[in-house]
């Protein structure tokens, strides 16, 4: 994707290494999620992606992905939220609230190595009100997409496809959103998605019926 920066394509060679598409090079789509409203003013600028140190991903077989980020607090000191319904608002203890939002489905067209031509994916938004009293950082957030009784994760699409990571640092009282696209099997209906923000706080996980 053109203006794509050195951490989207990083994250992206980091997710396929554990989901069930390897997938490199250029994918065109079929469908595209057009592009969204402007975010509510307060998002700040982050420093460039290079100094922010990346976190590691570990796969599990059942769950969330391990996110280990340096600095990160225990687990029992990060704030929680519960499991949310797939459109429904994840609010964590600290008021955070993330929300998955619009979906919209596509069939890859492109061809050449490395592409699955004719393969399905889904693309979504998810939102992110900072109702905390603390500004949140989203240089690293973490989205990660499963499905089927193994919880395997869908591998993730960036080139030619209308996404955009979360970013930033947003401070309390704004808002900001992202867009992400997953490829998943055309008949998938039922899928868990889990949103790991930060050091400070628990994944927020999504499960339910995605839309056909």
């Amino acid at each position: 994707m053109r203006g794509q920066t050195t951490r989207q394509r990083a994250w992206a060679s980091l997710a396929m290494a554990v989901a069930l598409f390897g997938l490199t090079g250029c994918v065109a789509a079929s469908h595209q999620l057009g592009a969204g409203g402007s975010d509510t003013p307060g998002a700040i600028e982050t420093p460039a992606p290079s100094s922010v140190p990346r976190p590691a991903y570990t796969a599990t077989k059942s769950g969330a992905p391990r996110i280990t980020r340096p600095g990160q607090l225990p687990q029992a000191q990060r704030a929680t939220a519960p499991k949310a319904a797939i459109g429904s608002p994840a609010v964590f203890t600290d008021g955070v609230r993330l929300t998955a939002l619009s979906f919209s489905r596509g069939t890859v067209t492109a061809k050449g190595a490395g592409i699955v031509t004719g393969s399905p994916y889904i693309v979504f938004s998810l939102s992110l009100s900072n109702r905390s009293s603390e500004p949140l950082r989203l240089d690293n957030v973490v989205v990660t997409l499963q499905y089927g009784a193994a919880g395997t994760p869908a591998g993730p699409l960036y080139d030619d496809v209308k996404v955009r990571d979360f970013s930033g640092v947003v401070a309390p009282g704004a808002s900001t959103t992202a867009r992400y696209a997953f490829m998943v099997p055309r008949n998938l209906a039922h899928a868990t998605l889990w949103v790991d923000t930060d050091g400070t706080r628990m994944p927020a996980e999504f499960t339910g019926t995605l839309p056909q």
